[in-house]
């Protein structure tokens, strides 16, 4: 059994949340969470997830799962997770030992504390510093270098020292594709996302170009800007977790919802936590009708529960985060069906699944077909946006199948 102190920054200031009980038995672990009872009698205490009341007791993760959303959050996904069983598997070689099969616990600890996703913050109880508490950050200076190892690993040829290179900077952010934290210019904490030699297009060009869209739509999205690095382009985009220095509570629909990878949910059901946890329901679930039309129209179909954030502030509750990994795909990459279901059960890239949805975000049929209309005709321009951010002709007509299709030219016509 292993006990770890979970902390939580607000306005710079460390909070004492709760303990993490961590018991592995028979090759499983279950990490249970017990809130401390500073924070059940603070002020400005709030759940850390709707799984999670504020209430004394310990609490189990829901069937099935070994770790709560809220916490898992703050571990590496899919990207970070590869990267460290790789770390672990040369290790044991170099050391003549069979490879460890990793905890929860071991890849919620091997994140830098400085860049860990949101603001929970953990330490072992026995000790009162934080587990790698810097080094989260690469300076831009270090992309050729960090971009030429995540291509030495894509191909089973990095070294034990690319690793120890790569590991600070890599395993605090989500997605199976190869990024860092890094900092801007202007030290702004960022996602740097770099390209694969595998891509069929440039993918952070495409990405780029959405949330130039997105924003053009009455989307919120984070600061952005694509930068060119030994003649590849690499897509920056700001934290929204972050301002300068101060961390901000972030948490996933998959958290809020209480999923786990894999399973699906629906934006009536994310909407409905909108009405729930938040001071502006209301205005917050139309405009995440917002983004799923645009997701539609734009064919974003991996938008699944991680890609959908939620923000914390003490006037406005849990709020929707600005829209991120908005990613237009090909009809013959996929099929156009979203993710995250438009009505309770079918994320087909319909009109009629849109309009028949409207009711769940307290949308009147008019209204949501103004809505439509609107993401629509800013949709529409999409091949000079693309040309103004520097997509190649063969890349336009490429992406063409993802956004000119029946559904926008029918949206055009509402």
């Amino acid at each position: 059994m292993s006990d770890f102190e979970v902390l939580i920054d607000l306005e710079k200031r460390q909070h004492p949340v709760g303990l993490l009980r961590c018991n592995a038995t028979r090759g499983s672990e279950s990490i249970l969470f017990e809130y401390h009872k500073r924070w059940l009698d603070h002020p400005a205490s709030f759940p850390l997830e709707p799984g999670l009341p504020l209430q004394s007791g310990i609490f189990a993760p829901p069937s099935g799962q070994s770790i709560f959303g809220s916490i898992g959050d703050s571990s590496p996904d899919s990207w970070g997770r590869r990267l460290l069983q790789r770390a672990e598997h040369h290790q044991a070689t170099r050391q003549g030992l069979a490879a460890r099969t990793l905890s929860g616990t071991d890849f919620l600890m091997a994140v830098a504390d400085d860049a860990r996703l949101g603001a929970l913050r953990f330490r072992p109880v026995t000790e009162k510093g934080f587990l790698s508490p810097s080094g989260g950050y690469a300076p831009i200076k270090e992309f050729r270098n960090l971009m030429e190892i995540a291509d030495r690993f894509f191909s089973a040829e990095e070294t034990e020292d690319d690793l120890q290179s790569l590991l600070p900077v890599a395993t605090c952010l989500g997605g199976a594709r190869p990024k860092v934290s890094a900092r801007d210019q202007d030290g702004h904490p960022v996602i740097a996302k770099f390209p694969k030699e595998t891509d069929d297009y440039c993918i952070e060009t495409w990405e780029a170009i959405a949330l130039r869209l997105a924003d053009q739509a009455g989307i919120p999205t984070a600061p952005h800007q694509l930068i060119e690095v030994s003649g590849k382009r690499v897509l920056l985009t700001q934290r929204f977790d972050r301002v300068r220095e101060q961390r901000i509570p972030f948490l996933s629909a998959m958290a809020m919802l209480g999923r786990q990878d894999g399973e699906s949910a629906s934006y009536p059901e994310i909407a409905e936590i909108l009405f729930l946890q938040g001071s502006q329901g209301k205005a917050e679930a139309q405009a995440l009708y917002r983004r799923m039309t645009f997701n539609v129209l734009i064919s974003n179909v991996d938008d699944h529960l991680r890609n959908h954030g939620f923000l914390w502030s003490e006037d406005r509750g849990w709020h929707l985060s600005p829209a991120y990994d908005l990613n237009p795909v090909p009809s013959d990459i996929k099929a156009r069906v979203l993710s995250t279901h438009i009505d309770l059960d079918d994320g087909t890239c319909s009109l009629d699944l849109l309009e028949a949805a409207s009711g769940y975000f307290e949308l009147s049929l008019q209204q949501a077909r103004s809505i439509i209309r609107d993401v629509a005709t800013v949709t529409a321009n999409w091949r000079n946006v693309a040309k103004a951010a520097g997509a190649r002709g063969s890349e336009i007509n490429r992406m063409a199948s993802a956004v000119e299709h029946t559904k926008l030219r029918r949206a055009l016509r509402l």
